[in-house]
């Protein structure tokens, strides 16, 4: 069983491009002679317009969060320090707002006593394979999103010091 997203390319014969920033115009163009239906990010840059449009039917993203809660980076950090019992994995469409496009999948699971921060990020990345495997036959075939009701909206950006000693404080492991 493939477990991650160069797995599933591989197995699939996908072809994978790397680039150190997908806004270049070079890496672009190469996209651009691709004609791709769709792109999948994984990655933590802000796709602009360009990249954005260049797909056929749509920029998809994974994300280890239950969008619209924890929108940004470190979201599993920031469930952990909100003392979230739940937490998950979530692919959308992606929109020129961070995090913001509609939901197409979520799979959520149950953060246990004792969850380090890696197990977690370990946990939210498996569910992400499935989640995305999931996002595309939705939209494939046109079916209703799968989506986790009445979550609040939150954006977080890069932790700083104060939100590490509230992790450690809290007892929070990181491995």
């Amino acid at each position: 069983k493939p477990i991650s997203l160069s797995q599933i390319a591989q197995k699939y014969k996908i072809k994978i491009v790397n680039t150190p920033n997908v806004n270049l115009d070079g890496y672009l163009s190469k996209l651009e002679k691709l004609k791709p239906d769709i792109i999948i990010s994984s990655c933590s840059q802000i796709f602009h317009d360009r990249l954005l449009k260049l797909p056929k039917i749509a920029c998809i993203n994974r994300h280890s969060a239950l969008l619209p809660s924890y929108k940004g980076v470190y979201p599993v950090f920031r469930a952990m320090i909100s003392g979230e019992k739940q937490i998950g994995a979530t692919v959308h469409y992606m929109i020129k707002d961070i995090d913001s496009g509609n939901i197409i999948y979520q799979i959520p699971f149950s953060v246990k006593k004792g969850d380090s921060l890696f197990n977690l990020y370990s946990k939210a990345y498996k569910e992400s394979v499935k989640a995305t495997l999931e996002a595309i036959q939705v939209i494939k075939h046109h079916k209703k999103p799968r989506i986790i009701k009445g979550l609040s909206s939150s954006y977080y950006s890069f932790p700083k010091d104060p939100d590490w000693e509230i992790f450690w404080k809290k007892g929070l492991k990181f491995i």
